[in-house]
């Protein structure tokens, strides 16, 4: 069974680590920390369920938060943005950053409309230092355009 776990952990990473005011290792493990605590409460149920997930979310956001610089999130949030926007289903995207050697992929699902906004579930995948993750998740597009992750990454 696939997990959405890190799915979340790396969309928030690029989110906030986009942002100049807060630093990729920080964003990462915030953003972690907090989805893992949720997910760790509704699984595990109950406080020791919220620490335990907390705790793991924070270092597994941590390590993706330290691993991915600026251009890297901003490279990854393009070919994001650009494969749920004009992507055919099943169509490859691929971005890569010459400076990190850092390089990863997304892979648009068939859209549909929930909540009267496009949707589209996707799978990814990034190349870090050698070791790769993959994650799943959905996304649906804003009125202005911009595709807000709803369920995973």
């Amino acid at each position: 069974m696939k997990t959405n776990f890190p799915c979340g952990i790396l969309a928030c990473c690029l989110a906030l680590g986009a942002c100049g005011s807060v630093s990729k290792t920080e964003a990462g493990t915030g953003i972690g920390a907090v989805s893992g605590g949720v997910i760790g409460k509704a699984i595990g149920g109950g406080t020791f369920g919220l620490i335990a997930g907390a705790v793991a979310g924070g270092l597994l956001g941590h390590e993706i938060g330290e691993r991915m610089d600026k251009r890297d999130r901003e490279k990854a949030r393009l070919a994001m943005q650009q494969s749920l926007e004009s992507g055919r289903t099943g169509s490859v995207s691929h971005w890569r950053n010459p400076d990190t050697g850092h390089y990863g992929m997304v892979v648009p699902g068939e859209a549909y409309t929930q909540n009267g906004q496009p949707c589209r579930p996707y799978r990814e995948a990034v190349t870090i230092d050698g070791k790769a993750t993959e994650v799943e998740g959905t996304a649906c597009r804003r009125d202005d355009g911009v595709w807000v992750v709803s369920n995973g990454r």
